[in-house]
């Protein structure tokens, strides 16, 4: 079987490689043939054939050939799959809301979360008694709208924190809650690096570039700085999902941030779920005590990062170089 492509393009591609003539052609079965006429050509240098070679040979042992050679062609389909995404899963989550059983009958109209505080505390506690009589379904849709909210970046996960209070209970929501936000959070962190390359450099290009020397400059202390984003209350987590691939964010030091650095918030607002009888408004949930909190709570990672880290480096390098004094000495002991 032969295989063809188009040597222009791959020829292109080999940097620092000069006077290669454009008829050689890569076919399986005639590639050394034809590599070895253009070894007879004068023209070129043994520098430049060297590099032609192991291109040549790289390109026809590695299976994953997309890798050396890009698919312009595909460049521009790539801007549709996350739209189409976006679309299949919310085609999904509206039939699973139109197949809710017994919706009517239970004094339920509509699955819209009220953002003022009167309503949104009627339809909860409704939500809650719709959980008694169907927990598997009123769990499978939580945790389908809950993941695609996190992994979209759409703004509400505040009222569906609030709503796991509710229908869940303290502890039960809570670990829910947490474990969904670590499982979005890295969805969108894949979405993003698979598919949203273009849209986070035409919106995020000049940002992206001062975030990428911030995580470069603080990689020895790069879980610090990520759980202080992560408490802070003012932070633009979302954001910081979608710009993470980019900046060379390990994904499980991404996911261990997340999991860990939402915790509070996610904590505060499924325990004001819980005790939603007892709130009188959306202002309740984040008081001045417990903003005070959450902010006293992102210092304590960034205070090691800034004061308790370096310190440590550098006792251990005055000890590397102690031992390193007298090694000599302990050599000639012996």
């Amino acid at each position: 079987m032969k295989m063809r492509f188009n040597h222009s393009d791959f020829f292109n591609d080999l940097s620092g490689v000069t006077a290669v003539p454009p008829s050689i052609d890569i076919i399986s079965g005639n590639s050394m043939n034809s590599f070895g006429a253009a070894v007879n050509d004068p023209s070129i240098s043994s520098i430049s054939m060297y590099a032609v070679a192991s291109k040549v040979f790289i390109w026809l042992k590695n299976p994953r050939r997309h890798d050396i050679l890009p698919r312009r062609r595909h460049h521009g389909a790539r801007l549709f799959i996350l739209p189409a995404i976006f679309a299949v899963s919310s085609l999904s989550l509206w039939y699973m809301l139109c197949s809710a059983p017994d919706w009517n009958s239970e004094g339920l109209t509509t699955f819209e979360l009220s953002r003022q505080f009167e309503n949104f505390s009627v339809l909860a506690k409704k939500f809650k008694a719709y959980k008694d009589h169907h927990f598997s379904y009123v769990t499978a849709v939580f945790i389908s709208l809950y993941l695609f909210q996190q992994s979209f970046a759409i703004p509400g996960l505040f009222f569906l924190n609030i709503l796991a209070g509710v229908v869940f209970d303290m502890a039960p929501g809570f670990a829910l809650v947490c474990v969904l936000t670590t499982i979005g959070s890295v969805l969108c962190y894949r979405l993003s690096e698979l598919f949203g390359r273009d849209y986070v450099l035409y919106y995020f290009g000049q940002k992206l570039t001062y975030l990428q020397q911030k995580v470069e400059d603080n990689s020895n202390r790069l879980v610090p700085f990520l759980l202080f984003a992560r408490m802070f209350p003012v932070s633009p987590s979302w954001m910081l999902n979608i710009v993470a691939p980019f900046l060379n964010i390990p994904l499980p030091i991404f996911a261990l941030t997340v999991l860990i650095g939402l915790a509070p918030y996610n904590f505060i607002c499924v325990q004001a779920g819980f005790a939603l009888s007892e709130l009188r408004s959306w202002e309740d949930v984040f008081t001045t005590r417990r903003m005070v909190i959450m902010g006293s709570l992102a210092l304590v990672p960034l205070a090691y990062a800034v004061f308790m880290r370096p310190r440590a480096e550098k006792m251990e390098d005055e000890s590397e170089s102690i031992s390193d004094i007298y090694a000599p000495l302990k050599t000639e002991v012996v």
